[in-house]
Parts: C-alpha cells; structure tokens; sequence
C-alpha cells in the first residue's frame, strides 16, 4: 500500500468511526432468507479475496461485569450504533464462519432473527480456519455492540474483547435457563464414563479443546471426580494455560487424586505460572513421598535453577548465547531478575525505572522474559493494517503480536494488573482496576503500541517485518542513549 492509498483507507476509516459515534437508532429488520443470500454472496466473495485493510484505533466495547450481572437482550431490541451497556445477548451460530483475520459468522436469537457477528483477536494464526466457532455454537455476548461495518450503513455485533464472549455447552441445562435460552438445551446421553473416554481419546489426539468439553461435560456428573480434575489439568497444562492448570491440579488433590500425578502437575502449572518457590516445593514434596520419581527430580533442578536465577541474578550468558547463535533457540527457558532497581514515578516523564541503590560497572540490573512474542510467517492473503490516529502503518507481524498479548492474558490472568500498569496513552489512565482476566483491546493496542517498535509511514509499506515483543520491565527504561543502547 502506498501512500495515497493509506490516505485514502485512513479518510474512510475516520468518517466510518465518526458514523459509529452517532445518535442511535433502531436496528433496522431484515428478512431472514434475503440475509442469508447476501451472506452466500460475500462468502463467495471472501473466497477470492486476496487483499485486505484492518483498522486499529477504534472504538471496541469491553465488558468489565460478569454475565450474571447483566440482563438480557434480543436483536430485535438493539440500536445501531451502540454498545448496550449492562446487558447480554444470548445467540447461536448458523453458519459456517469466514475468517480472513476476522471470524465472521450469521447467528440467530432465540426468536430466530438473524445478524452478522464479527469475532476479533481471538487466533494469531491468520492462515487457519476457526475450528473453535462451529455451526449451533452457543454464544453470550457481554454488552453486544451494534456498529456500522461501511460508510454505506451495513451493520454487524462486532466483539473484539475476547473476554465479551461466553461460549455456552449445549448440554448445561442450568445455565441455559439462567440466560434464557433453554430452548436451546440439548440433553446429554452419554455416561460419565463415557464422557471420560472420549475425553481421552481427544487429548491423545491432540484435540484439547475438545477434550475440555467432554471433562466438563464429566464434571457435571461428578462434580469432585478426582481423576477428572487431573485430566483437565493435564489438557490445560498442554494449552499453557497454567493458571486453570493449578487450580485443576489443586481440585484433584484437594478430592483424593493419586497424589503423584497431582503433585506433578502442580508442580509444573506453577512453573508455567513462573513461580519457582511453589514449583519447587510441589517437586520436593513429590520426591519425598516417591524417592524414586526421576521426572520430578529432573523439574525439580529446573525450578531450582530458575529460583536461583531469580534471587541471585546468575546466569549462564555462554550457554544462552549457544543457544541462540549455534542452535537458533529464540525461547529460552530462564527465570526473570530485578537488580538494584526498582519502577517509580518520575516527574514529567510518568513511570520509569530508577537505581535503588549506586550501582558498580559490570552490574546486572535487570533480566527479563517478554511477555509475548511473535514472529513473521506466510500469510496466504495481503494485509494492510492501519491506525488511524496516526501516520503509522502496523506490519502484520504487529497485528499478530498484539493479539498474541491478548491470548497470553487470556491464559494467564493472574497477570492482569502487570500488563494493565504500562503506558497506554495520554487518553487512558494507569493502573486501573481491571478485573481479572478482562481482555481490555483498546488498552491493550495502545500498550503494545506505545511498548514496541512501529513502521513510520513511507512511499511503500515496510518490507521488513521483523519479530515483535513486549518486555514488561525494561519498558519503563527512560534513556537518551540509542547510539550506544543494547
């Protein structure tokens, strides 16, 4: 895209945001069947396209209230443009999704109207297909914002919050009636055990949502099932998602779960986590109740040497820098470190990190593990992104990278608080009270933004699209040394 042209997309983008800010007005009717002939033709669409335009900078809604504070809402009662503040709406998909960044899909409410929903930020990986948003997917969407899509008025719910979207199990009659939905109810005929194995065979498959499902479904049964908790940690713990790990992990102990396997994966839920301490008391506990367990012998001097790390900021640079150099490792497996120096406010200049004490030459300050990282791949299509509060062009690398960051939260969300204390823009406060686990896009855009490198606008788009990251600590690094910085 050259430079007339992001002009051109940015203008559009611009009048677009000012149209979304708008009086509302009632969502205008459409014919189910005329809907679904239009949606047939921008599939076929869709299907041939090779290029596209994302625009960052936009409003999104965000929802910081659970479901059960909320209140419900049909299609037939949205207004347009709007994000329907404390309500809910209830729908399911009925179609097949497109997904070319975004997951777009038809759904319907429970009186059977229909409407376009445009999923954001939920893959990084902009070449598959939305396993996860199958047809009669069961959806609740937190504070549905109803928004214009072009300058010609068409209008589609866009969610780009992961945490706005609750995706319900056909077979939780008790939920389904909490909602409102129950017409949608679909009893499950399988025995807990055979929940239990088909359980099984999706995780030795690999199909670890899948698996989830089934667990859950088990669960329901047998709410204290201490087999069932261990294999819910062990599928989490195979989706890095350590936090669920641990409790899972904690639930099978707490309910009698061979203790071996639960100490195991305690253990290492908590060195996902990156809590050395637990995860090495978890390993040493293991061992001493079964002495002859080698696999928690070898985690637990792992654990001891990222605590070590930690505490004493020692290092082994030689080895690390093998790794890199000779064998291409770019994640390593270490421990972060804070030296004499700590993150303060510092007038005029917002939060930064200062000496907490004179600091010799040859001083470690600061070792740090980035919070999320993305590297460059092949994309099947074009993509241009474009923010269009600035004359900055996003590489794609950059789009991914910012939706990466949004699914770690989403993995992790003791980390809430951590991420949300970066600089986010002048227009958005920090330290916020974010609670747990909310996926705030718009903060988290401008974090990313703000706490990496962007491509300056020039006659073409940037040819180099090189890895991105977020490193927590050492952004709030205030220098004026760039020549001589590494």
């Amino acid at each position: 895209m050259d430079a007339e042209q992001f002009k051109k997309f940015r203008e559009n983008a611009r009048k677009l945001e000012q149209l979304n800010r708008s009086k509302p007005k009632v969502r205008p009717t459409c014919d189910r069947q005329q809907k679904l002939l239009i949606w047939e033709d921008e599939l076929r669409k869709r299907k041939v396209q090779n290029d596209i335009v994302i625009t960052i900078g936009v409003k999104h809604a965000c929802c910081y209230k659970q479901s059960s504070e909320l209140e419900a809402i049909n299609l037939r009662d949205l207004e347009v443009p709007k994000i329907h503040a404390s309500r809910y709406l209830v729908c399911r998909t009925i179609t097949e999704p497109i997904y070319n960044i975004t997951a777009s899909v038809l759904i319907e409410d429970t009186n059977s109207d229909i409407e376009l929903l445009e999923l954001y930020n939920f893959q990084t990986d902009f070449n598959a297909s939305p396993s996860w948003l199958p047809t009669g997917k069961i959806i609740l969407i937190k504070e549905p914002y109803l928004k214009f899509t072009s300058l010609e008025q068409n209008i589609a719910l866009q969610v780009a919050s992961p945490s706005d979207i609750v995706f319900i199990d056909e077979t939780d009659e008790k939920f389904l009636k909490e909602v409102g939905a129950l017409v949608w109810f679909n009893l499950d005929k399988m025995s807990f055990e055979e929940l239990k194995l088909q359980g099984n065979e999706c995780y030795k498959k690999g199909n670890y949502e899948e698996a989830l499902k089934y667990y859950s479904r088990a669960l329901k049964y047998q709410p204290t099932s201490p087999i069932i908790h261990l294999n819910c940690a062990a599928t989490f713990l195979a989706l890095e998602r350590y936090y669920e790990a641990y409790q899972a992990a904690k639930s099978a102990l707490d309910n009698g779960a061979d203790l071996q396997k639960a100490l195991f994966r305690l253990g290492k839920a908590a060195y996902g986590m990156r809590d050395w301490q637990k995860s090495s008391q978890h390993f040493i506990d293991l061992i001493k109740q079964f002495p002859n367990c080698n696999d928690a012998k070898k985690e637990l001097t792992r654990a001891l040497a990222r605590l070590k790390e930690s505490r004493a900021g020692q290092f082994d640079l030689s080895s690390l820098f093998n790794q890199f150099h000779y064998d291409g490792v770019c994640y390593f497996d270490i421990a972060d470190y804070v030296g004499p120096v700590k993150i303060a406010n510092i007038p005029g200049k917002g939060k930064g990190l200062i000496a907490t004490s004179d600091i010799e030459p040859g001083t470690l300050l600061t070792v740090s593990k980035a919070f999320s990282t993305v590297y460059p791949t092949h994309n099947q299509i074009n993509i241009n992104v474009i923010d269009i509060n600035s004359d900055y062009i996003i590489s794609q690398t950059q789009l991914r990278h910012m939706i990466e960051t949004m699914q770690v939260l989403k993995r992790n969300p003791h980390r809430t608080k951590e991420l949300y204390a970066k600089y986010s823009g002048e227009d958005m406060k920090r330290d916020v009270d974010v609670p747990e686990g909310v996926i705030d896009s718009n903060r988290i855009e401008k974090i990313c933004i703000y706490n990496h490198d962007v491509l300056y606008l020039s006659s073409k788009q940037a040819e180099n699209d090189d890895p991105v990251g977020l490193w927590l600590l050492p952004s709030y690094m205030n220098h004026s040394c760039l020549g001589k910085f590494l």
